[in-house]
């Protein structure tokens, strides 16, 4: 398989919606071996990874407007990185 190309910070748009959220997330991620997701423990949030930024909107959009029992509004945004500048003597 191919490596994730983008990564994007994903969350339910509601804290209530939490579960249903992981059970989406979950079941793409046994679906489509090119989406990942993980949790980001420095900035802590889920990191979304895939092929493109089209294929993570596909899913956030998915996630949203799916009857199934897992429907859960999703939000996707930049990362926002930090680089720690220090220098060992």
């Amino acid at each position: 398989m191919p490596d994730p190309v983008i990564s994007m910070s994903i969350k339910p748009a509601a804290k209530s919606n939490q579960d249903n959220f992981a059970k989406g997330i979950a079941r793409f991620t046994r679906e489509d071996p090119t989406f990942q997701v993980h949790f980001d423990t420095e900035s802590r949030e889920s990191v979304a990874s895939g092929m493109g930024e089209l294929h993570l909107d596909v899913y956030a959009q998915v996630c949203s407007c799916c009857t199934c029992d897992f429907s859960s509004a999703c939000m996707l945004k930049t990362l926002i990185v930090c680089i720690l500048n220090f220098t060992l003597t």
